[in-house]
């Protein structure tokens, strides 16, 4: 039988991919417009490989990390671990939209 998930459990799980993806487009932006630079060593050897390769292995690192969490969220750690990857996502998604509209 497959566990139960809480509602605030799968609102996470369905909003770590989709801020992930935004993020993804944001940094693409800014970083050919040539006003940021990727800070994680591997997703800016991808972003050189292509946006392609950047945007699919982006989102495969973000939701692999969320179903994985999900399939343990029957565990605290597993469910405070995606709400602290939501929190994470919901701050970089602020910090983008603040350089989008006020910087």
């Amino acid at each position: 039988m497959a566990a139960q998930v809480t509602m605030g459990t799968a609102v996470a799980a369905v909003a770590v991919p989709l801020m992930n993806a935004a993020d993804g487009l944001f940094t693409a932006h800014w970083v050919a417009a040539g006003q940021a630079t990727e800070a994680n060593p591997l997703m800016a050897a991808c972003l050189t490989a292509g946006p392609a390769a950047f945007a699919v292995t982006k989102m495969a690192l973000a939701v692999s990390g969320t179903l994985v969490l999900l399939g343990c969220s029957k565990r605290f750690a597993a469910r405070a671990g995606l709400a602290c990857m939501a929190a994470t996502y919901a701050t970089v998604c602020a910090y983008h939209l603040h350089f989008a509209f006020f910087a």
